[in-house]
């Protein structure tokens, strides 16, 4: 009976791991989708919509050792989710920025996030499978973040066409942000 919990227990850490990962990509293709949008309401050259891309995974790449830190010391569970909050925070400032320079610090806060999230997910995929079944956890893990990004990038050009307060853009960066909000919420009790 206890091995079957175990089992369980796993299956489920594995699935919300997976989701976790889906929406860390579906985060990483939102705002390239709405760069068309973005850049005529900010008046925003094409360069510098490419360099907010840029400054977010060079601030995502500064903040790998912290990550590894806190995936090392503390719940990976509770990291995974405070990587959420953030994730969500960060796309509700993008929404709501009104200057490059807004959306530039609101994308360096969702580097961080992703760079929280990234190690303490793998940590978790290694951990929650045995020897034999790694490599397909791991398999499963890359085709569910690349289904994130296909997610992503499909919603922000469908949304990209709609407007919301005068800013066609702003729903999509609202909606994923209160998705991953609700997502860091309840997983991390179900995260083993």
């Amino acid at each position: 009976m206890t091995s079957i919990k175990k089992m369980r227990s796993e299956t489920v850490t594995l699935v919300l791991v997976n989701l976790a990962g889906i929406m860390e990509r579906a985060d990483e293709s939102l705002l390239p989708g709405v760069y068309k949008e973005v850049g005529a309401a900010l008046n925003i050259d094409p360069t510098g919509l490419g360099s907010l891309t840029l400054f977010r995974s060079i601030v995502q790449s500064c903040c790998y050792p912290l990550a590894a830190y806190l995936a090392i010391r503390h719940n990976r569970a509770h990291v995974i989710a405070l990587g959420s909050f953030l994730w969500a925070a960060a796309t509700f400032l993008v929404a709501f920025s009104s200057t490059f320079s807004q959306i530039a610090i609101s994308r360096a806060l969702n580097g961080i996030g992703l760079a929280i999230v990234t190690p303490a997910i793998q940590s978790l995929v290694a951990d929650s499978t045995d020897d034999s079944g790694r490599g397909t956890a791991f398999g499963w893990l890359q085709l569910t973040a690349n289904i994130g990004s296909i997610i992503g990038n499909l919603c922000s050009v469908l949304i990209a066409s709609t407007s919301f307060f005068g800013r066609s853009w702003l729903e999509g960066c609202l909606s994923f942000g209160w998705t991953r909000k609700c997502f860091g919420g309840h997983s991390s009790p179900n995260l083993c």
